[in-house]
């Protein structure tokens, strides 16, 4: 289906492995801050400071360790993390961190109200030394303020223009469901709609909803084709309580029909919010029966409880079958658990398994994840694993954020902070040998940059100082960044050109 106007969505590029950390990562904060936003965690906490008149701190070094069988080894890439000076992301460069060559680069761009609008791609190019642009993605936000649309706009290297080449949009209700998903791709002629989705509401003559359908659109013959229904059993308030789920199948003589797929009864609901889905309410006990040769068997989830941490549900539920059931689906024979610390800085994840139904339930996956940080915000994830085999534990993976950038909550803003008036004084400058870094604070550690992020020297200084002398002539003709972290944690930068 060819399109006149423009269709955006959300089209979202995972930058770093934080599945690695399992269960319940949330990003980064305080005690009582989280966000969900993996490495854009600033805004939750940049809240927090205003209301606190404190200081924010943002990591500008994030490294990866992971378990190879043996120890924790370094992953071959490290992230470079720039920020605006209102505390939200500016950018992200990636780098090996065995070679030292740059890979990609995102850059983002805000709004006055610091919602995100733009990200921009670039791949580093070692023929010509230089980044190289690879798309821009435009984000647009509903009333909700949630993305509902994006477009991705490749950038085209002859014509050296952006080019639209991939748009996806949500539609959302008030509850935040998303009731409709479209992704589309840009052909000659204009927008051709290559995947969608959408689900439509029934209700009865008190509003309350009777039954809702789902649609998967055919982009071959241009139509909307049946997927699944939902029909409802509603208690004295005209809310759903009660669920039947049907699934659009064909049969033997190619013939298509409503054929059952779950029945959910008895729900009973912490906190009950109407969302046709349910998913903003906290389930404490459901029947569910899934449709099996021909009929229903039931499995249950049970034993609900539910932990707080911030706005954060945290809970543990079991799934099992009665006893005396014997259809094996080995899958749904499982507990887990998920447990927050009442400190919020130890998380532990257990997961436990049975085969058939007249076996014990057996320790599958028990791992935990500890937080540790630095001056409020997220310094380090480490996460343990149990070897059930070996019934050992063993380190898993380790997140380390480093060299924190420190912005202070002035009356006009975020403003980051001049290092208590540290200043770094470079002599001579330009240099080809070596040059002498002095500050009126002890320096610690001096890193130097390429324009482009990538760290290309580093030095540690056992005896702080505040006059340090550098080696610099392997260092090529070009303009560097000198990062000098002084004592006390603040950071003073200045710019130094090889000649």
């Amino acid at each position: 289906m060819k399109k006149n106007i423009l269709l955006t969505g959300c089209f979202l590029i995972m930058i770093v492995p934080i599945s690695l950390f399992g269960q319940g990562f949330k990003g980064a904060g305080t005690d009582n801050i989280r966000s969900d936003k993996g490495l854009d965690f600033s805004k939750d906490y940049l809240s927090y400071c205003q209301s606190n008149n404190d200081t924010l701190w943002l990591p500008t070094n994030l490294d990866y360790y992971l378990w190879n069988g043996t120890d924790l080894q370094h992953d071959d890439l490290s992230y470079v993390l720039d920020y605006y000076n209102n505390g939200a992301m500016k950018s992200l460069i990636a780098y090996n961190a065995n070679t030292q060559d740059s890979t990609i680069k995102f850059v983002y761009e805000y709004d006055q109200d610091n919602k995100k609008i733009s990200e921009t791609g670039y791949d580093f190019s070692k023929n010509s030394m230089a980044w190289v642009l690879r798309y821009k993605a435009l984000f647009y936000y509903d009333q909700y303020n949630q993305i509902d649309t994006t477009l991705v706009k490749a950038w085209d290297h002859n014509l050296q223009l952006f080019k639209d080449s991939i748009a996806q949009s949500y539609v959302r209700i008030d509850t935040f469901d998303i009731v409709q998903e479209t992704i589309c791709k840009y052909l000659e002629n204009g927008w051709d709609t290559v995947y969608s989705y959408k689900w439509v509401n029934y209700r009865n003559s008190n509003f309350g909803l009777d039954s809702t359908r789902s649609f998967i659109f055919n982009s071959f013959g241009n139509t909307w084709s049946n997927h699944a229904r939902i029909v409802y059993r509603l208690n004295d308030k005209n809310e759903p309580e009660e669920f039947y789920w049907y699934k659009w199948s064909v049969d033997t003589n190619d013939q298509y029909y409503w054929e059952n797929d779950v029945h959910y009864v008895d729900v009973k609901w912490e906190n009950f919010r109407k969302s046709i889905f349910n998913y903003y309410s906290r389930i404490s006990s459901r029947h569910i029966y899934k449709w099996y040769n021909n009929s229903f068997y039931t499995f249950t989830i049970d034993t609900v409880h539910y932990f707080e941490h911030g706005d954060t549900d945290m809970y543990q539920y079991t799934l099992y079958f009665p006893e005396g059931d014997t259809i094996g689906i080995p899958f749904v024979w499982h507990k887990s658990c998920t447990d927050n610390y009442a400190n919020g800085k130890k998380r532990r994840f257990r997961k436990f398994n049975r085969e058939e139904y007249n076996q014990p339930l057996r320790l599958s996956i028990d791992d935990s994840i500890t937080y540790t940080y630095y001056m409020g915000s997220l310094e380090e994830l480490y996460r343990v694993e149990y070897d059930t085999a070996k019934k050992i534990w063993h380190p898993a993976a380790r997140a380390l954020y480093t060299n924190f950038v420190p912005f202070v909550n002035t009356s006009t803003g975020l403003q980051q902070i001049k290092t208590n008036n540290e200043k770094l004084v470079i002599k001579p400058n330009p240099a080809n040998q070596s040059v002498t870094i002095e500050s009126n604070g002890e320096i610690e550690s001096i890193s130097i940059y390429s324009l482009e992020g990538r760290l290309v020297k580093e030095w540690l200084v056992s005896n702080p100082q505040s006059s340090i002398m550098l080696d610099i002539n392997d260092l090529p003709i070009g303009t560097y960044i000198i990062d000098a972290n002084i004592r006390k944690k603040h950071r003073a930068t200045a710019k130094l050109m090889v000649r």
